[in-house]
């Protein structure tokens, strides 16, 4: 699948500036909520007139609505980069099957693996994307389950990265048995770590993996613990805690949350997380037009998306 483009400058609506939260307000005192209560309130700003009448969702409001749920600025993640060469080129990724989500010269995933076409698409990885690797131990089905981290830096991330397959590889029974693929986002860009008003999506890292226990999620909670313990043993790896996580995820810990892709009876495979929200925040525009109070509005969508998707 091709990925949409991971970053955005500080970009503005109708002559708004609209990642300023300053004087957003938030009716609720559910942490769990509040951030997300946030972010729905810098869309409406961008959707909305001083009048509260919506104007066209176009392609470029849609792609705004995204980069508020799921991007915040760059910190420290790109300032000392990972070579995405060197990086697809570890042995314990090259063994696990690291597919980078970007898709090049019409790659054909079925030829996957005949080295020749491999080191034919690294060319085209030089600037970086999400990459993804697939645990060839499990057979996989439809993961809507996920967790995602904000990890500080891109080496770490590539540390818990190898942490993951070498288990892998050596078929172990543990928290990372359970995971069925997980991907990382490697930045190598010059010119973005040189631009100050670059956002970076907020999920560095995203796992994924099938809950067979929704009650307890025993799976999940095994996964999160396994990724805090590992995380705490690198020192500073994980960004302060104000900072933002995606919108309608759960926060289960510092900078993790957890989240599910559901699948609706009419689609054949679940929508990816965000884009859902996306769609259903912009159906709820379509049904009011006109916004008689600004933070009603920003409840009304999020009781509606959060109801709809449960």
């Amino acid at each position: 699948m091709i990925s949409r483009k991971l970053i955005c400058n500080n970009m503005r609506v109708n002559g708004k500036k609209f990642r300023d939260l300053s004087s957003q307000t938030a009716p609720h005192n559910d942490a769990n909520i509040i951030e997300t209560l946030l972010m729905l309130g810098e869309v409406y700003d961008i959707v909305y007139d001083h009048h509260g009448r919506a104007g066209k969702l176009n392609e470029y409001i849609t792609n705004a609505i995204y980069h508020v749920l799921s991007t915040s600025p760059k910190k420290d993640y790109i300032n000392e980069p990972v070579n995405p060469k060197e990086f697809v080129l570890s042995p314990e990724l090259l063994y696990a099957g690291l597919i980078p989500q970007k898709k090049i010269n019409s790659f054909d995933f079925s030829d996957y693996w005949t080295l020749a076409n491999y080191f034919r698409r690294l060319d085209g990885l030089d600037e970086g994307d999400y990459f993804h690797l697939i645990n060839p131990n499990i057979d996989l089905g439809n993961e809507t389950d996920r967790i995602i981290v904000n990890i500080k830096t891109q080496q770490q991330a590539v540390e818990i990265a190898k942490h993951i397959t070498w288990s892998w590889t050596e078929k172990r029974v543990d928290w990372k048995s359970y995971v069925s693929t997980f991907k990382i986002l490697v930045n190598n860009n010059v010119e973005d770590r040189s631009n100050p008003n670059l956002y970076l999506k907020n999920d560095k890292m995203v796992i994924y993996f099938a809950e067979t226990d929704q009650d307890n999620k025993t799976i999940m909670n095994s996964i999160k613990c396994g990724v805090e313990v590992f995380l705490a043993n690198i020192p500073d790896a994980v960004p302060d805690n104000n900072l933002p996580l995606n919108g309608f995820y759960k926060r289960v810990g510092r900078q993790i949350g957890t989240g599910r892709e559901i699948r609706q009876k009419e689609q054949k495979e679940a929508k990816r997380f965000t884009d859902q929200r996306v769609e259903e925040i912009k159906a709820y525009v379509l049904n009011n037009q006109i916004a008689r109070d600004r933070s009603e509005w920003i409840e009304g969508v999020y009781f509606y998306v959060t109801n709809f998707i449960s």
